[in-house]
């Protein structure tokens, strides 16, 4: 995993008009409680997600013709991926995951001028990258009643093959069906494969839940956070951060979160101005 938390960006809850990153560089000679930290500003309309150990940085920024997915080093030139609209995760070997108009891709290595080995898959979302090049991330289902919503399904690519689990549904709303849809969306995953992220119902509000899946497993977990939220990284000690969901009629709002899976210890983490994870 990451040497620092994934930095993530949730469609509709932010907008960044100008972009910090926070990268660590330890001096060999000192003890970790002596690492340093640079400060670079990536300028505007800069949205990063995700930075390896190696200072790889990616994410999308907006252009005149809208928005693009881009990667780079620390302190260079962001450069953008043409026909990608978000890159959300890169691993320490430069691979890169992320989404274009119409479904996932994987590239290897961040210059995209150097032609390096590309996929793409219309129909599913990659959000989540690991070191054996594992990605979480949906798969667009069928909705047998109407064009929209459609349910996405939570699906795992691996060894050139994607696999999901088949239980996004569709549900009606009266005497109209397919009305609302399951949306599972799987926002990270760690090495050995354990996946977390969130399940909503398209068209409810207050209806997100925090998930888990095991490596292999069918069964999704719905972690214990309060009033559902949403988790978005986990670490190989099994440390879920994410946001708690909000509940007006009882004055409680979103707050990050610490969860320990192992443990079953969930930490109040607060906010920070305001900010969520």
């Amino acid at each position: 995993m990451n040497i620092i938390n994934r930095i993530r960006q949730r469609q509709g809850r932010w907008s960044w008009t100008i972009a910090l990153i926070f990268l660590i560089g330890p001096l060999a000679a000192l003890p970790a409680s002596a690492e340093t930290y640079v400060i670079h500003d990536l300028g505007v309309e800069v949205s990063p997600t995700d930075i390896n150990n190696y200072g790889t940085i990616v994410g999308s920024l907006k252009t005149d013709t809208g928005t693009v997915a881009f990667c780079g080093l620390s302190g260079s030139t962001l450069e953008p991926i043409p026909g990608k609209t978000v890159a959300n995760a890169v691993n320490d070997i430069d691979q890169i995951t992320g989404n274009t108009p119409t479904g996932a891709f994987l590239r290897d290595g961040c210059d995209p001028l150097l032609n390096g080995s590309l996929l793409e898959w219309d129909g599913y979302g990659g959000y989540g990258l690991n070191e054996a090049g594992q990605i979480s991330g949906n798969k667009q289902l069928n909705n047998p009643y109407r064009a929209s919503p459609l349910p996405l399904d939570p699906a795992i690519y691996t060894a050139n093959r994607w696999d999901n689990l088949g239980i996004a549904t569709v549900s009606s709303r009266g005497t109209r069906d397919g009305v609302y849809a399951d949306i599972y969306k799987l926002d990270d995953i760690t090495d050995d494969g354990y996946s977390v992220g969130s399940h909503s119902r398209y068209g409810l509000v207050n209806s997100s839940s925090s998930i888990l899946i095991g490596p292999g497993s069918d069964t999704v977990t719905y972690l214990p956070i309060p009033n559902g939220g949403y988790a978005t990284a986990i670490n190989s000690r099994y440390m879920v951060v994410g946001a708690t969901g909000s509940n007006s009629l009882t004055d409680e709002y979103s707050t990050a979160y610490l969860y320990n899976y192992s443990a079953g210890t969930l930490t109040p983490l607060g906010t920070l101005n305001g900010g969520l994870t």
